[in-house]
Parts: structure tokens; C-alpha cells; sequence
């Protein structure tokens, strides 16, 4: 019995889907997910916006949604159940009243996949959002081999509570 049970554990690691998985846990998120909040921040400062904070409850939808790019290898919106980045976002934890998301795929930095946004008016304008107050990112290598980044802009209910302010909704980039 008990070796039907480790052979059965053994065939679940090896699985293909664990595989995929595994790149998602890649060792230096931590590290790109600083520069991609360094790079908008500076970009946003540029444009004579406020800088936004790093919130770990979007840097897990974020990479969550990533992951799942990366296991699937496309680039949406919308994740296998249909859910939109504002049902990810308040998945997570995150009290959203506004969210903005930008996804890209095969670009191979922090910097060029942020500069490759901003070049984009649609993903510039979610970088640039003024209703962001926080933001987080998500970055997962594909079985192809590439990497597919996500960056989630939102702003916290609570804190536009307090400021006396709400905006509703998730406003999609449109191509």
C-alpha cells in the first residue's frame, strides 16, 4: 500500500502541469517585480503623476494571472474561468473600486516590457491612471520558452473612502 502511494506522489511531481508550474516560482520575481515598480514610478513621476506603492495582494494576482498565461501560453484579460482582472484583484484580497491591467508577452526585461507599454497609448494610460493608488506585477516563463508579464494598477475602496472619493469599475485596454 504504501508503495502505491509513493509511486502515485512520484507520478503527481513529474507531472507536466507541476512542470509548468515550477516556472512560475521563478527565483528572481522578487527582484524584477522591484524594477518594473521602479521604472513605472519613475515614469509616472515624469508625466507629474503621484508615485504608487507596491501592494503584495496585487503582486499575487498579478503573478497568479501570469502563471496561468505562461501554463496556457496566450495573452488575455481574462483568466480560464472568465474571470476579469477586478474579480482576480478583489479574489486576492484587495478592496478595488478601480483597476487597469497590462499583459505582455516575449519581452525580455523589466525595462522593456515597461517601455514597450509606454510606447502603447492604452497601456500608457493604465500606467499613468491618476485613480491607481497602488500597483503590483506578475512575471512567468512559458513552456515556449518566453516570458509573460502582468501589471495590475488599482486603487484601494478604503483608502479612497477616507479620501472621500470612489471610482467603480475596470476599464479594459482596448487594442
Amino acid at each position: 500500500m504504501r508503495y502505491l502511494l509513493f509511486a502515485g506522489l512520484l507520478a503527481l511531481i513529474s507531472s507536466p502541469v507541476l512542470a509548468a508550474n515550477s516556472n512560475c516560482s521563478a527565483q528572481n520575481v522578487a527582484q524584477v517585480v522591484s524594477q518594473l515598480a521602479q521604472q513605472t514610478n519613475q515614469m509616472r513621476t515624469a508625466g507629474a503623476r503621484h508615485k504608487l506603492r507596491i501592494d503584495p495582494r496585487l503582486n499575487q494576482a498579478a503573478q497568479r494571472h501570469a502563471c496561468e498565461l505562461a501554463r496556457r501560453q496566450v495573452v488575455s484579460h481574462r483568466d480560464t474561468r472568465g474571470r476579469s482582472p477586478m474579480a482576480r484583484i478583489k479574489r486576492a484580497g484587495f478592496a478595488a473600486c478601480f483597476s487597469a491591467e497590462n499583459v505582455a508577452m516575449g519581452t525580455a526585461s523589466a525595462a522593456g516590457t515597461v517601455g514597450s507599454w509606454q510606447k502603447s497609448r492604452g497601456h500608457a494610460q493604465n500606467q499613468q491612471d491618476p485613480r491607481a493608488n497602488a500597483m503590483g506585477f506578475g512575471v512567468a516563463r512559458g513552456a515556449d520558452d518566453r516570458l509573460y508579464w502582468v501589471g495590475v494598477y488599482a486603487a484601494d475602496c478604503r483608502r479612497k473612502a477616507a479620501a472621500g472619493t470612489q471610482n467603480a469599475g475596470f476599464r479594459p485596454f482596448k487594442w
